[in-house]
């Protein structure tokens, strides 16, 4: 895989064309696009605070964040992605969402690149709240079931 900094990562993001490769893993839709999964959320439970194996990681701006998140999920937001890395368990199963993919996924390929696994949550904050999935409202922060240890 090349070695791209970030921010060369978001500029051309806009530029990559996907191809879709469609497979079923267990009970789960799975969708690749390029060397990234993504997952419906249908697939996902409504709370990521009891999911000690599981972290949800919400990659949008604070204003975002305060209008309505997944409850359980922890915040990042993605400009702050490369100077919190030591944040995020490396083997923790991570989903990142955003408002609509394009963010999760450019989140995706960076997290890719420094040696991160991921899935995508296909459709972001729009799919979810459009399925009638639960959110929280607030800016306060929210780590996960054991507090900052969440993500570790």
């Amino acid at each position: 895989m090349l070695n791209v900094e970030f921010t060369t990562l978001l500029r051309m993001s806009g530029e990559m064309t996907w191809h879709a490769l469609r497979r079923d893993c267990a009970t789960m839709e799975i969708v690749t696009m390029g060397d990234i999964t993504q997952v419906p959320v249908t697939d996902l439970p409504n709370d990521f605070t009891a999911t000690a194996d599981a972290v949800m990681l919400d990659v949008r701006e604070d204003d975002e964040w305060a209008n309505g998140h997944i409850r359980g999920a922890v915040h990042i937001p993605m400009g702050e992605i490369p100077g919190r890395l030591g944040e995020i368990d490396p083997d923790a199963d991570l989903y990142v969402v955003c408002h609509s993919s394009g963010r999760s996924m450019r989140v995706l390929q960076y997290l890719a690149q420094v040696g991160y696994d991921g899935i995508c949550v296909r459709g972001g904050m729009l799919a979810w709240q459009e399925n009638g999935k639960p959110v929280e409202y607030g800016a306060a922060d929210v780590q996960g079931s054991g507090g900052s240890d969440a993500l570790r």
